[in-house]
């Protein structure tokens, strides 16, 4: 891995480094990396049950019900 590293530093000095420069002339590489900008908040997504005169005419899956946790120990709550 270091021999691989001093390949890549000698490949970069012979690429952007002027030939026959003294430590005084060596010019200097500076990268500028803008700032992210923030995304802006969505704000909420508007939910159509809040709306007081919505009311839904899907009756597809009324009764339709999925089991997620049965009480295992004594008169417990089942999760659906």
């Amino acid at each position: 891995m270091i021999r691989t590293l001093c390949m890549l530093a000698a490949a970069f000095a012979l690429a952007f480094l002027p030939a026959g420069c003294t430590d005084d002339e060596t010019p200097s590489l500076s990268l500028s990396v803008p700032e992210p900008t923030p995304e802006p908040d969505p704000g909420p997504v508007p939910d159509p049950t809040n709306d007081p005169d919505y009311e839904s005419t899907d009756y597809s899956a009324d009764g339709e019900v999925v089991v997620l946790q049965r009480a295992s120990e004594g008169r417990g709550i089942d999760i659906v």
